[in-house]
């Protein structure tokens, strides 16, 4: 049971690089949402940008900071074991520092591992540390990444929603495409369908400005895509 009145929560995280920045609010979030289910208060959160995995983590520039108000009880909260070490050793290190000074921490991606526990800090490191914890790492920091993207409306893989045009990493509205969707629209109004020739015909010579056709499912989508406004991120169906 967690004692709130005895100890400090700190969260922290790292990025490899500055084109990691995105992975800055993933990690926050992460934390707080982590730290808000334990029933938990995080009063700083320490964030180390552009800094090397290989670097130990109270040798980072945020790192020494976090370390010079760590007392006994305290509780650091990690998004992913990634941010806390990179290899075996090194996170042995790291953790039996921790362990010595009665320091807990935990990981807002495995609620269920009990790093006060000799098995914890034994499976945080033997087990997660091989070439399989890394895979499933990378896949996850990923994952956090494209989503921050998605979220801030941001351009996070191929698809172009209906009415913008791709820019760089980001969206400009599209007003041709706004227009032919108004027009099929219209003419789904008039009560035309792609089944009639009519329809067909007209759509022969009407070709998207993204490079792409008219056709059901296009059309389909776009529909729904203008009765939600056009929006950056469509709803999930």
């Amino acid at each position: 049971m967690y004692r709130k009145d005895t100890m400090v929560i700190y969260g922290y995280g790292r990025a490899s690089t500055d084109q990691q920045h995105l992975t800055q609010a993933a990690q926050r979030e992460s934390c707080y949402a982590y730290a808000e289910r334990m029933g938990l208060k995080i009063e700083k959160f320490f964030y180390d940008h552009a800094t090397s995995g290989g670097t130990e983590l109270f040798e980072r520039p945020s790192g020494m900071q976090m370390y010079k108000l760590l007392k006994p009880k305290d509780h650091i909260i990690f998004q992913r074991l990634d941010r806390l070490f990179r290899n075996g050793p090194d996170g042995a290190r790291v953790m039996d520092e921790l362990v010595g000074r009665g320091i807990k921490f935990s990981f807002s991606n495995m609620p269920g591992l009990d790093t006060s526990s000799p098995f914890g800090v034994r499976f945080c490191y033997s087990e997660l540390g091989g070439a399989v914890g890394e895979k499933m790492i990378i896949k996850e920091r990923t994952s956090d990444a494209l989503q921050v993207l998605r979220k801030s409306g941001k351009v996070y893989n191929r698809f172009v929603p209906t009415g913008w045009r791709r820019r760089g990493n980001d969206f400009t509205p599209c007003m041709e495409d706004r227009r032919q969707t108004e027009i099929l629209a219209q003419w789904k109004e008039e009560g035309l369908t792609l089944s009639k020739s009519a329809i067909k015909a007209r759509l022969a010579g009407m070709k998207r400005p993204r490079g792409t056709h008219w056709d059901r499912n296009t059309i389909s989508t776009a529909l729904k895509h203008r009765a939600q406004g056009y929006p950056k991120i469509p709803p999930k169906d």
